[in-house]
């Protein structure tokens, strides 16, 4: 079972108010009730934060530029003490950056920041755009020319009979009476029980109130699941 102390608000009182990581954190809220992020981003961004600075030491700076610079470091530091999924690291740190970036421009040009509503959908150039609806010119030379009759149309191609269209396996998962559920796919040849355990270890983390430092039950769960995902006994 794991035992620690979760260090959630390094201090350094040489570090500007408006530049400490609880202000960027407090501004990420504040983006998520103003739709700058969507709510549920927002709640996810704060808690990578909250996870990555645990590993912080009094000595370290609480300012959100110095984090900006050592969240690669602080996601292995926090790696190695929790022994976590590297791909669920990997998003905590994503996510982090993302957000005291967002944090340190709105510092330097508050009217500057438009939020982040979600991934930007690709959009051809206005050039290619006019390009393909522009009217085709007709050539004088070519419409004096004879212009050979259509043939018969080609005969259709029939698929062969043993081609099968793949349709995803959609479950839902309800998790209450108020409706809300999670939804998501199966795939076609299946899952055996390591693939399962590494998804339950992933869902895991992404829960709000995850705290295997100081709730034994939940170091307890991902201890079970991550042996049963690995194939080592679980240590209890």
């Amino acid at each position: 079972m794991l035992e620690s102390t979760v260090v959630t608000s390094p201090s350094n009182v040489n570090s500007p108010a408006e530049f400490s990581i609880e202000a960027a954190k407090t501004w990420i809220e504040a983006m998520g009730e103003r739709g700058k992020y969507q709510p549920e981003s927002a709640r996810f961004r704060v808690t990578a934060i909250t996870r990555l600075t645990a590993v912080m030491g009094p000595e370290e700076p609480n300012d959100a530029r110095w984090l900006l610079d050592n969240v690669e470091e602080l996601g292995k530091r926090y790696g190695r003490k929790t022994n976590g999924n590297p791909d669920t690291i990997a998003t905590y740190v994503s996510r982090a950056k993302v957000a005291l970036t967002d944090f340190l421009k709105f510092q330097e040009n508050p009217t500057s920041f438009k939020g982040r509503s979600g991934p930007a959908r690709s959009a051809k150039p206005k050039e290619e755009r006019k390009k393909a609806t522009a009217p085709v010119e007709a050539n004088p030379e070519l419409s004096s020319m004879a212009v050979p009759p259509a043939g018969p149309p080609p005969k259709p191609i029939s698929a062969p009979q043993t081609m099968v269209a793949s349709i995803p396996d959609v479950r839902h998962f309800p998790l209450g009476k108020d409706g809300r559920a999670i939804q998501f796919n199966i795939p076609s040849d299946g899952l055996n029980m390591r693939e399962v355990a590494k998804f339950v270890c992933h869902l895991m983390t992404l829960a709000d109130d995850f705290d295997p430092f100081n709730n034994p039950k939940h170091a307890a769960m991902f201890q079970m699941v991550k042996a049963e995902q690995t194939g080592q006994p679980s240590q209890q």
